[in-house]
């Protein structure tokens, strides 16, 4: 909620705010988590080991060897998200805002509220991603979980 109050209702640049909060929610996370950092999580999800096809030379370990969570959303996520971006009038919404917010608002969309709540969702989407990152990879809090994983989406 932080990220969309400063990018859109702001206008302050994407790129510093979010390294900005990259760079608190680190920091934020290690005094927090400090009491129980390295107590293992009770809730570990093990990646599902298909005989056969996870033993395979080199796409064994490359696509068979991931959490089910990894498989759900890889499957889920774009047969969800391309008709809600292609079929439905949100999702020409949403594009008009991002291409055309001028247009958008003449049109009588709502730029700032559609802008904010894509935003919002864009953020649970990462941090179902953290959540899954620290459940899957490393099942206990500790500091620098992530390692520079994801920073690529930050830059352009």
């Amino acid at each position: 909620m932080l990220f969309a109050l400063a990018t859109v209702v702001v206008c302050a640049n994407q790129v510093l705010c979010g390294l900005a909060l990259t760079l608190i929610g680190t920091g934020l996370a290690a005094t927090v988590g400090k009491a129980s950092a390295g107590t293992p999580s009770p809730a570990v999800c093990q990646p599902p080991l298909i005989p056969g096809l996870s033993d395979l030379p080199f796409f064994g370990r490359a696509v068979f060897r991931h959490n089910f969570l990894i498989y759900v959303i890889f499957i889920a996520l774009p047969l969800a998200l391309h008709p809600l971006m292609f079929r439905t009038r949100h999702g020409l919404d949403m594009r008009a805002v991002g291409k055309y917010p001028a247009a958008a608002d003449a049109a009588g969309i709502p730029v700032m509220r559609l802008r904010f709540l894509d935003v919002m969702a864009g953020a649970s989407l990462a941090a179902g991603a953290g959540a899954c990152l620290t459940q899957a990879f490393v099942p206990s809090l500790s500091e620098g979980v992530v390692a520079g994983r994801g920073r690529i989406a930050v830059g352009r």
